[in-house]
């Protein structure tokens, strides 16, 4: 058995047998200047100094081990029958497992040059090399180790300092088959009637729970692969986490991770260059996806209905105003997911010590939307709510009608007023095929900018993509406030590579997600831990 699950492995990487784990660790010596340099940059103490203390509490776990080479441990399985298959770069295993006989565990010799760790219910073999130790639960797998073992890691260590990789079709199909039958038996168990609910919101209920299963055992038939890889960059001053998917090749959900290479946006102009903020969000949604997400709306729609009409504290006039809001909603939700195309972006910006936002997206049929909002404000003065100052069709630019809101800010509130005045505008926006929202004194002037700067063809772009500048925001804020705390943290982050990013790329039959702190954010963590230690050793001298 242990033949049949690792000689492959072994062999050059002619396998029959797909891993189903895969976990990789950098060489050290690339870890410990990585651990050094995020710790300096956190603790603000130099590299030299961390560097001897990082040395002081690994020299003992690390000697033996050659630094130069990574570590890999893959894990796979043959029926139900799992098993791993290890690699550590060490001439002498004995030596790194030596504080082992403490607890009567002690290496024996198993013959053929092989060794034996024998812990009860498990035998663990090892294959001490020139460069490497090998080590797995079958003697088999570690009597014919390869010459390079790290081409067992699939690159990973090439980007990141530790990575995993799981082969989902590499689970064998019985133990996928067991997971999602307990899966299905606790939804269904989950799906009893509720007391009072109407026959309607049960099967609507009903119907969403069971799109949600299939859409899970579609993801566990048709996802090939997911990787997570963490890693932390002194060159380029980051760190940096990747979450990969891979579909199946030719399958459905390879299909739907191919929409996201038409990513392109027409609102462009919403992404203000050198913003504090921005996010933007483009592609296109495949006919299949669309139809799953269509009938997600309808049955929350039914849901929704069934909660108006049974609550008996809504009085019916309010009730006729919901339902009509509601509808036009579904319909515009509706519309928009046939259409196909999803389009929306929008930034932050804080020049000349004024916060605005700006942000737009494109739906379906935006009058309607129009509509609603405008009962929703009549329905509200007629019934003699108090509203801030609104103005309804305050500004017009080409075909679409913005609405606007000022709110204004009590004198009791003064860090508010600090920051943003005696009182902030909120706008509205409805055009053909588009909302738009603004924040802050003049947004509507940013908001025709906006509009009128986008590129009507398309801007390519990544599906997904967003930063938030915490540099920016800081100092706006310390700008703005009398607080200590607040200057000696901008102080410390300065301005420029302190983002914290997010984007979501396309890839063969797949996509991945990267979330990245750059240098000046890791120091405002740093700084956020010395001020918090500061406070509390005031708060409790002793």
């Amino acid at each position: 058995m242990g033949l049949m699950l690792f000689a492959p492995l072994a062999q050059a990487q002619n396998a029959t047998v797909k891993p189903i784990v895969t976990v990789a660790i950098n060489r050290l010596d690339e870890i410990k200047k990585d651990i050094i340099y995020i710790a300096s940059v956190i603790s603000g103490q130099p590299e030299q100094t961390i560097a001897a203390t990082v040395e002081l509490q690994t020299g003992f776990f690390t000697q033996g081990l050659d630094q130069t080479k990574p570590i890999g441990i893959i894990g796979t399985a043959s029926g139900i029958t799992p098993g791993f298959y290890a690699f550590v770069p060490t001439k002498n295993i004995q030596q790194l497992l030596a504080p082992l006989a403490g607890f009567g565990l002690q290496l024996q010799d198993a013959g053929d040059g092989l060794l034996v760790l024998q812990t009860g219910g498990l035998d663990v073999y090892f294959n001490q090399t020139d460069t490497y130790c090998f080590i797995s639960n079958a003697r088999e797998s570690v009597a014919k180790p390869p010459e390079d073992p790290a081409k067992l890691l699939d690159g990973l260590t090439d980007t990141y300092d530790l990575a995993a990789k799981l082969n989902i079709q590499a689970i064998p199909v019985a133990q996928r088959a067991l997971a999602m039958s307990q899966i299905r038996t606790a939804m269904e168990f989950s799906l009893q009637r509720l007391p009072d609910e109407t026959d309607a919101a049960f099967e609507a209920r009903r119907k969403a729970a069971q799109d949600s299963f299939q859409q899970l055992q579609d993801v566990v038939d048709q996802l090939d692969s997911l990787t997570f890889g963490l890693a932390v960059d002194g060159e380029k001053k980051r760190a940096f986490v990747d979450v990969s998917m891979a579909a199946v090749d030719g399958s459905k959900l390879a299909q739907q991770f191919g929409a996201y290479e038409l990513a392109s946006t027409k609102l462009s102009g919403f992404l203000a260059e050198n913003a504090a903020a921005q996010l933007s969000s483009a592609y296109v949604i495949p006919p299949s996806e669309a139809g799953q997400i269509i009938s997600t709306l309808e049955s929350a729609k039914s849901q929704i209905d069934a909660a108006i009409n049974s609550d008996p504290n809504i009085p019916a006039d309010a009730r006729e105003l919901i339902r009509s809001v509601v509808g036009n909603l579904m319909e515009v939700a509706n519309g928009t997911i046939e259409d196909g195309e999803v389009d929306m972006a929008g930034s932050v910006t804080t020049d000349g010590g004024e916060m605005k936002v700006v942000a737009a997206a494109k739906v379906a049929n935006a009058q309607k939307l129009n509509d609603s909002f405008k009962e929703i404000i009549a329905a509200a003065q007629e019934q003699g709510e108090q509203l801030p100052d609104i103005k309804l069709d305050a500004a017009q630019h080409g075909s679409a009608t913005f609405h606007t809101v000022s709110i204004p800010i009590p004198p009791f509130e003064d860090q508010a007023q600090r920051i943003f005045g005696e009182s902030v505008d909120l706008t509205v926006g409805f055009g053909e095929s588009h909302i738009y929202f603004g924040f802050g004194n003049g947004n509507i002037a940013a908001l025709k900018s906006a509009i009128t700067s986008s590129d009507k063809d398309g801007v390519d772009v990544d599906p997904l993509s967003g930063y938030l500048s915490v540099g920016s925001f800081i100092g706006f804020f310390a700008d703005k406030l009398d607080n200590p705390d607040v200057k000696l943290l901008a102080e410390a982050i300065g301005r420029g590579n302190d983002k914290i990013l997010m984007t979501m790329t396309s890839e063969k039959n797949g996509s991945k997600y990267h979330i990245e702190l750059q240098e000046g954010v890791l120091r405002a963590i740093g700084t956020v831990i010395q001020l918090q230690q500061a406070n509390a050793a005031v708060d409790d001298p002793f």
